[in-house]
């Protein structure tokens, strides 16, 4: 599995940004093993290349980004990783919406993330605040993962 952290590396406080830690973690507790973490400052190229180049790695099976799906002009993260899907698992980003609703309120029709296929990778694409992204990692992609890559082979 391949975790990539789009956007500032730190916190506002000038601390490193902890999540890619935090999620790391989590997918390790879940069983997955994370071989790739990369840090991006988050062009539009820049994830593209990143991201198209991890699918093709043989000791990648999944792909996960944080950050940069925000509503901001320099969120590109959807823009440059949706045009590398063959096929999009919309159901991702609806049952991601649906468990943050309740961290979140209704602040969550501001949290873009989607999902879909590349090759016979999944490419999880979640939003950059530790809590949501935590969460959503836990909750879905720990669980499906799995699933998914079985049944791509």
């Amino acid at each position: 599995m391949a975790l990539v952290t789009v956007g500032d590396a730190t916190t506002p406080e000038g601390d490193p940004n902890p999540t890619a830690d935090r999620l790391t973690d989590s997918l390790v507790a879940a069983g997955h093993t994370v071989t790739v973490t990369r840090e991006l400052a988050g062009g539009y190229d820049e994830v593209q290349s990143a991201v198209d180049g991890l699918v093709s790695r043989p000791d990648v099976e999944t792909i996960v980004t944080v950050g940069g799906t925000g509503v901001a002009q320099s969120d590109v993260v959807i823009e440059a990783v949706h045009p590398l899907f063959e096929k999009v698992l919309p159901g991702f980003g609806e049952v991601v919406r649906n468990l943050l609703f309740y961290q979140a309120g209704t602040g969550v029709v501001g949290v873009r993330t989607t999902a879909g296929i590349t090759g016979s990778s999944p490419i999880f694409c979640l939003p950059g605040e530790r809590r949501l992204a935590n969460r959503a990692v836990e909750a879905v992609v720990a669980a499906e993962a799995p699933a998914l890559v079985a049944e791509l082979e």
